[in-house]
């Protein structure tokens, strides 16, 4: 899976409100709308939990106070981690809380909703 490197960028771009040529721009509308259907909604990114410290910040321009941020462990020690939750919201971040480990592959995808 490829993820965008500064996860502050949309992996898909939107389609611009206008367009000098509205064929094109309908076209654009259209296939947006077929990712929709295909489940292709530009909501994920990746984090890996912060070592030696209790607290992971997640920078991500998607993210508002009223989302929702789904973690999804893809390391094996990212599947051991327990006791953790997102504490903190704020416009265009999120805060996830979580125990103090030296381990450095707490590695998870997150999912935002809303």
């Amino acid at each position: 899976m490829t993820l965008p490197s500064d996860p502050r960028v949309s992996a898909a771009p939107g389609v611009a409100l206008t367009h000098t040529d509205e064929a094109e721009h309908r076209l654009l509308l259209a296939q947006a709308v077929n990712k929709l259907f295909d489940g292709k909604i530009n909501s994920i990114g990746q984090v890996t939990l912060a070592a030696s410290t209790t607290t992971t910040t997640i920078n991500d321009r998607r993210i508002g106070l009223d989302t929702a941020v789904i973690l999804i462990p893809t390391t094996q020690n990212a599947a051991g981690e327990v006791g953790y939750w997102v504490s903190a919201y704020a416009k265009f971040s999120a805060t996830i809380t979580h125990a103090n480990d030296s381990r450095t592959d707490r590695t998870f995808i997150y999912i935002i909703l809303g």
